[in-house]
């Protein structure tokens, strides 16, 4: 087996970053896909619906992500891990998550020109 190539999308749909080596926790690879884009139903945003979310750059710094993305101010916030909790769905799975917070809400609304929300999985949760 040969890998060519090694990348994490820390928000579902959101661009990736490529990695020469990545730390594997029992969920996986390490901040890959736990967060989304949700609208206000609590509905998985993909590029279907957003084809502009492939333009946002995400990057977790510890307990921080980074937001970056064409035509828009650079965002830094903290991450979640408590806090209003709600139920989201992804495709065909109900899932618990926690909310981000209005700061980002607010950036990807902008940038997106839609409402919704940015989510985290619950660290409880198992899908």
């Amino acid at each position: 087996m040969h890998v060519s190539g090694l990348f994490t999308y820390p928000i579902k749909a959101c661009a990736g970053i490529g990695h020469s080596e990545a730390r594997l926790t029992p969920r996986g690879l390490a901040d890959d896909r736990w967060m989304m884009v949700v609208d206000p139903d609590g509905r998985f945003q993909t590029q279907r619906e957003c084809p502009t979310l492939g333009q946002v750059k995400p990057r977790v710094n510890g307990d921080a992500l980074a937001l970056e993305a064409p035509g828009i101010e650079d965002l830094n916030v903290p991450l979640k891990h408590t806090g209003l909790r709600r139920e989201v769905v992804v495709w065909k799975s109900i899932c618990e998550a926690i909310d981000q917070g209005d700061e980002v809400a607010e950036w990807f609304s902008h940038y997106l020109g839609r409402d919704v929300r940015l989510v985290r999985a619950a660290d409880n949760f198992h899908r």
